[in-house]
Parts: C-alpha cells; structure tokens; sequence
C-alpha cells in the first residue's frame, strides 16, 4: 500500500471531474490496472498517469498538490530558490541551501549537490551517488528532471547519452509532455 496517497488523490480527482474507470480505457489503461493503482496495490507509469490527468484537465503540480493535502511539495520550493539564486548569482544562499541540506535524507543530498554544483566542483563521491541515484529512476519527475537541469554537466557523457536516448527513443510521449505540446 505505499501508493495508497497517489492513488487515492487520483481517484478523488477522478470522482470530481465525473469520471468512470472506463473512460480512461482509450489511453490504454484497463479499468482494472486503474483500480489498482486506486486502490494502492500498483503505481502507473508516468505517461500514463500524466495522459489520464490531461484527460481531466489537472496539472501534473495540481495533482502533486492534492497529494500533499493542498501544499506545494518542499523540493519544488527549493529547487526554485535554487534557480533563483543561481540566476541573481547569489553564491551565499547556494552555500546555504547546501549546508542545509548536505545531512539529510537521500533527496535533501541531491537536492544539496544540486545546489553545490552550480557554485563549485562536485567531489567525484557526490557524482558517483547522482549517477547511480539517476541511473535507477524508472519514472522521471519534477525532482529527477530539477537535478538533471542542475547538475547535468557534470556527469558522466554516456549515462546523459542513455537519459536522452530513453527519452527521445523509448518514451518520446514523455519528452513531448515535458516540453510541451
């Protein structure tokens, strides 16, 4: 049941919107797949779920939002003081906002890093742990993405070459979504 919040949020946006399971069958997603990831026995991939919120109308960050009982998630929030920072060339709060987060959970180190490279060189341990945190995201979000943008640059040249060719070879829907229609 550890989808329980996103499935549960995507079916009360459902029941809103008048929605039956059904109508999402034209997008490929059998009722009982969606039933499923309703109930929290499974998770849609990330296409799927972004073709059913565009169906409704939702936003990918309204959806987020009302999974996080109508607050913004935290990383979305840094990952904006992050590029404001960067673009006001404000290296203190940079520093900062690695500082704050260098001691945290897995995501707060990213996030960390994220900060940190665009100031400084990133230790080859620090790119080591961005790689194999990158290399195993089976489903690209707001927070992958956010890193990638970042911190891009200063990783390996064949996993961005594996990144891209994933994205414009194997699921060119998600890039499309990403960039827009």
């Amino acid at each position: 049941m550890v989808y329980f919040k996103y499935g549960k949020a995507f079916h009360d946006l459902r029941i809103q919107h008048g929605f039956s399971l059904s109508a999402f069958e034209e997008l490929g997603i059998a009722k009982s797949t969606l039933s499923n990831f309703e109930n929290g026995k499974s998770m849609l991939s990330f296409d799927r779920l972004d073709s059913a919120l565009q169906k409704m109308n939702v936003s990918p960050l309204d959806y987020s939002i009302m999974i996080n009982n109508g607050e913004q998630e935290s990383y979305i929030s840094i990952f904006d003081e992050i590029e404001h920072a960067y673009y006001q060339r404000e290296i203190k709060r940079l520093k900062e906002i690695y500082q704050e987060n260098q001691m945290g959970t897995n995501e707060q180190k990213l996030v960390a890093y994220s900060a940190k490279g665009l100031y400084q060189h990133l230790l080859p341990e620090e790119i080591d742990e961005i790689e194999d945190y990158l290399k195993g995201i089976q489903f690209w979000g707001l927070f992958e993405l956010s890193i990638l943008a970042n911190i891009g640059d200063k990783l390996n040249e064949n996993l961005i070459d594996n990144i891209l060719e994933d994205f414009f070879y194997n699921k060119p829907e998600l890039l499309v979504n990403f960039i827009g229609k």
